[in-house]
């Protein structure tokens, strides 16, 4: 697949301040850029499926599922903050690759004798995400003056980032049928799962030196030019680069999630089925510097505070939760003609936050063109949810239904811009 984006008039408006702090209700501190932006995207994916049916009462498969993607991302502006007088003018082009190499292993075993079902599942990913070039140029102009404004905040940069991920996933089910001798057998479920998730993260930043104004005027052509960047006089380079990463810009993660679960699928009567249970996990989390984690420093160790005074503590989450869940059905109606059931629901879940979303790291990102941190104090989303449906069912294959949810979230979570500008969550 390959496709292209391309918008000439593209516009970015955003403001860090609520409304009850600026001056009239007028927007404060906001971003006013007038952009032209692309993005070129290609990529391909397979799927190869191998299923054996070994006999009546056995079956396995086996899936493979490669996936890669290149985006390439151009953007140049202008435009200005509406707190500050000079107007801004930037040129950015990010180049980034994806690929996941899935691999699946599922079995189904069926017992005679207990009549019995067994299904097993597992799954591994090898995920990498690698930006292979973020170049970034920026500078101010002065109305006033009538000059442009130079200053080492706005160095152009190139960034590269490398990012590798594994996702162990696997559980296994049974199913069992009980009081038999009901018109309708009770069914026992019972099973667990077993996660486990890593990832490592690197970013390396190279600032570049030697450059002049008139260099920065003649954008990317003129700055990045490969032809600049060599040896005169057999003493000085023209143009050089820097490595300006720290220690910061790295991070590595673990997540290990572990699981059990049982149910009972009831028919009271005819007319009322009950299916309901419970769910214990075990999460496991660690998020942090990867410097730091390598060489154990403790939580508040001096070693864990940055250069801008922030302290780079790691994120961590261990816990043990118990998810319940019910499902009533109730029959209203059950004939040749239409078969009418209403449902009512209640479970719940839970949802982690993401290894980036809990990192001390700090990035540029290139949507937002803006930093963002992770937030080392984010705990879990409880979530209760409550389910109605009425639904209909005709003949010819006909159905009619008619739903209503709700969702009760607790610490959810999500990305907000705080004062100075940089976003997290």
């Amino acid at each position: 697949s390959k496709s292209v984006r391309y918008d000439g008039e593209s516009v970015l408006q955003r403001t860090n301040l609520p409304a009850e702090t600026q001056d009239n209700g007028g927007l404060a501190n906001i971003d006013d850029f007038d952009q032209e932006v692309s993005r070129e995207t290609a990529g391909w994916s397979a799927l190869l499926n191998l299923s054996y049916k070994l006999n009546k009462n056995n079956r396995i498969s086996l899936l493979f599922m490669p996936n890669f993607r290149g985006q390439n991302n151009a953007r140049s502006y202008t435009g200005r903050r509406e707190d500050i007088a000079e107007i801004s003018f930037g040129d950015d082009n990010l180049y980034e690759e994806r690929q996941q190499l899935v691999y699946q292993l599922e079995t189904e075993r069926y017992l005679p004798k207990t009549e019995m079902k067994v299904s097993v599942n597992m799954s591994y990913t090898d995920g990498q995400r690698n930006v292979l070039d973020f170049k970034d140029l920026r500078y101010l102009y002065d109305p006033v003056v009538e000059d442009f404004l130079f200053n080492s905040t706005f160095r152009p940069d190139r960034r590269y980032r490398y990012m590798f991920e594994d996702l162990f996933d696997s559980r296994v089910s049974a199913e069992i049928p009980i009081l038999k001798k009901r018109d309708r057998a009770t069914k026992l479920i019972f099973g667990g799962a077993y996660q486990y998730n890593t990832r490592e993260n690197q970013q390396v930043v190279y600032t570049l030196q030697g450059i002049n104004e008139e260099d920065l005027l003649g954008g990317f052509d003129q700055v990045f030019d490969n032809d600049r960047f060599s040896i005169v006089d057999s003493t000085a380079f023209d143009l050089y680069y820097t490595n300006t990463s720290t220690f910061d810009d790295s991070d590595l993660g673990f997540k290990t999630v572990v699981a059990g679960f049982a149910k009972f699928d009831y028919h009271l009567n005819a007319l009322w089925r009950f299916v309901g249970g419970v769910r214990m996990e075990h999460t496991d989390i660690l998020v942090d510097i990867k410097e730091l984690y390598e060489n154990n420093y403790p939580i508040d160790a001096p070693e864990r505070f940055n250069g801008n005074g922030q302290n780079l503590n790691p994120g961590e989450i261990r816990q043990v939760n118990f998810l319940p869940s019910l499902n009533v059905i109730y029959k209203i109606a059950d004939d040749d003609a239409k078969q009418i059931n209403l449902r009512l629901n209640y479970s719940k879940s839970l949802a982690r936050p993401g290894f980036r979303e809990m990192s001390a790291l700090s990035q540029f990102d290139y949507e937002l063109r803006a930093r963002v941190r992770g937030n080392t104090d984010l705990k879990m989303t409880d979530i209760n949810n409550y389910d109605f449906r009425l639904e209909s069912y005709f003949k010819g294959g006909r159905n009619l239904s008619v739903s209503f949810f709700y969702k009760d979230f607790k610490n959810h979570i999500e990305l907000i811009q705080a004062e100075g500008g940089e976003f997290t969550w």
